[in-house]
């Protein structure tokens, strides 16, 4: 589907920078169906590029590319993405992602999208688009079969609704993305549905999380249900996010947040016999997910290999051997997505103990899927408890593993454990792992639901031999101190992009800063920092100026429960550099209230079309300091 959109071509300027006639004749000699290949993964930005090179056959081969990916050029001007749409392009254009265009007016977004006749699917989450230009897109795109949108802010405003309404019978998928339903949103997106009517894949994502998969990192917030609508034959997808953890607690959260919709003329109550509203936990309404329940289906699915697959894990192991060769039918070289959870049993909140399903178990079910499926390129394991050492060695077959999310009871030593494993059945470690499956791109490090086991700073010291490594996520991790990890991360991978730490080690302290800023200074590719820490100093003159020196910073989190109020100066004066930052989010203690004006101010200055600026400021000490919001969609 989109899997071809995500080429993003790391070392193409240095080829387009080269003008000596001898790179020219290089490019010359090679046949036009090699030249094409080439160019399918080149960003729209390069392919604007290979003009200058003066080469009449290279201009007119660039514009036969049918994947347009403008998300890695999410800072393009206006006259770049117009120059870039020529009659030629557009003819070619079948897929087409706008994702996170924020520079660009919806008017000249609307305008080049709707030169795209043939284009099947269009991806424009958060680029400001309104209903209105849905509409005119649907009318002069009649190719188009999937759409992805995130409702914009702009539709907010009470406006008149069409009671004449065209059904557009090509499109298959929509997925549509609000954080909150209101009474006119809920009319906007009955309209879109009803344009849809023959759209048989609908999923409506009012969680922070506006990937088009939600990430592992939900997982443990994100529910999916399916409901019914009063004018459609498909049951259509709501993915919603709770801060509980207790089961109860979350129906009854869940359950009052859809009565609002259930009131509104666009979904109805199940009538008998139709048990359609049962909440799954999830981290994807795309994904297929084995639960104990589910188990009476497993002979009508699919023989052959899925691309993405949830094993939920239950106490009865008998129950998952009588099954295992079903599931491993559904495994295989198509199998793109892993994830494991543990049964609905949750850790008590009191000593955060609770019973697990069998570990031994859990590890064969993962060596029988991993032996079968060597093309996995994202894992979740964080929502297992690790009761006894972690077998990395049953990943060393993943070769083209990109992600991973582990808890961090995964990095548990036979030091720190009491079993009856002898010494030449325990498996390889993880510095081994890291040597065998050097090719991740994206590592995120959980808390445990089980236990406080997590790794020492030591244990992770051999993730900076993951050169391509772009994204580090951790939450909760008690057991970390100063972090010497991220020092080297700075110097030896230099695509780093994202960094978010939320509350690890000891909340009263804050070691690790020196080499937070070490990484601002060094990553010249980071684009988002976040940081959420009780003890985080705001303060620190150190800091704000190593984040002004990052240039490609787009987006920046940072919280704070600690009484030293955000000076206003030292803010902006740190962001009137970032040329790109268009999402700030900051939670403190004492914030004066002219900050937000101050920094919307900068940003319009700054071009940018669409912005994110949340600000809470707390006033009394030990308020709740991390940031409710999801951010970017972990790229």
């Amino acid at each position: 589907m989109l899997r071809k959109m995500q080429k993003v071509n790391h070392n193409t300027s240095d080829l387009i920078q080269e003008s000596n006639i001898e790179s020219e004749l290089r490019l010359c000699i090679l046949p036009n169906e090699i030249l094409q290949e080439i160019f399918s993964y080149f960003n729209p930005e390069t392919l604007l590029t290979i003009k200058n090179l003066g080469i009449q056959r290279l201009t007119d081969l660039s514009q036969y590319v049918k994947y347009v990916n403008f998300s890695s050029c999410c800072a393009i001007s206006d006259e770049d993405i117009s120059s870039f749409f020529t009659k030629d392009r557009t003819e070619q254009i079948v897929h087409l992602n706008l994702d996170y265009v924020f520079r660009v007016k919806a008017s000249t977004l609307e305008k080049c999208i709707s030169k795209c006749k043939n284009v099947t699917t269009l991806s424009i989450m958060e680029c400001g688009l309104s209903y209105e230009n849905i509409f005119c897109i649907f009318e002069n795109c009649p190719q188009l079969k999937e759409l992805y949108w995130t409702l914009s802010s702009k539709e907010r405003k009470k406006k008149k609704i069409p009671t004449k309404l065209k059904i557009y019978q090509n499109i298959k998928k929509v997925y549509i993305h609000d954080t909150q339903f209101r009474n006119s949103d809920i009319e906007i997106l009955g309209l879109v549905m009803r344009h849809c009517l023959c759209a048989e894949d609908v999923c409506i994502n009012c969680s922070p999380y506006f990937s088009k998969t939600v990430l592992n990192c939900a997982s443990r917030q994100i529910y999916t249900a399916k409901v019914l609508c009063k004018e459609r034959k498909y049951p259509i997808n709501i993915v919603m996010k709770t801060l509980f953890t207790d089961h109860i607690k979350i129906e009854r959260s869940l359950e009052q947040r859809f009565s609002d919709l259930y009131n509104s003329n666009l979904f109805r109550y199940p009538l008998e016999g139709e048990d359609l509203t049962l909440f799954i936990k999830s981290d994807s309404y795309l994904q297929f997910v084995t639960q104990e329940e589910d188990f009476a289906e497993l002979p009508s699915l699919p023989n052959n290999s899925i691309e993405s697959l949830i094993v939920i894990l239950t106490s009865s192991k008998e129950l998952f051997y009588s099954h295992m060769e079903k599931i491993k039918k559904m495994t295989g070289s198509a199998l793109k997505r892993l994830n494991f959870h543990n049964c609905k049993t949750e850790p008590n909140e009191q000593d955060g103990n609770a019973q697990a399903p069998d570990i031994l178990v859990t590890y064969h079910i993962l060596e029988s899927i991993t032996s079968n499926s060597y093309n996995i390129t994202e894992l979740n394991l964080s929502e297992i408890h690790h009761c006894t050492i972690f077998p990395f060695t049953y990943l060393h077959n993943l070769k083209k593993l990109k992600s991973l999310s582990l808890s961090g009871c995964a990095f548990k030593t036979p030091e720190s454990i009491k079993d009856d494993i002898c010494d030449e059945q325990r498996p390889g470690g993880f510095d081994y792992f890291v040597e065998k499956c050097n090719g991740i791109e994206k590592f995120q490090l959980l808390a445990c639901l089980w236990c406080w086991s997590s790794p020492t700073d030591d244990d992770l010291m051999s993730i900076k031999k993951w050169k391509k490594l772009r994204s580090l996520s951790m939450s909760r991790v008690v057991s970390l101190r100063v972090c010497p990890f991220l020092y080297h991360i700075a110097n030896d991978c230099p695509n780093f992009s994202y960094l978010e730490i939320n509350q690890i080690g000891d909340p009263n302290v804050c070691h690790y800063m020196h080499n937070v800023v070490h990484i601002l200074q060094k990553s010249k590719n980071l684009y988002f920092l976040r940081i959420n820490q009780t003890a985080f100093y705001p303060m620190n003159t150190l800091f704000w100026k190593a984040v002004q020196s990052a240039n490609n910073l787009h987006g920046l989190c940072l919280g704070s429960a600690g009484n030293t109020a955000f000076e206003n100066k030292i803010v902006l004066n740190a962001i009137r550099e970032l040329q790109y930052l268009h999402l700030f989010h900051l939670v403190g203690q004492r914030i004066c209230e002219s900050l937000l004006p101050q920094i919307k101010k900068i940003m319009v200055k700054n071009g940018m079309q669409t912005y994110s600026i949340e600000i809470y400021p707390k006033t009394t000490e030990g308020a709740y300091h991390e940031c409710p919001h999801a951010h970017f969609p972990g790229q």
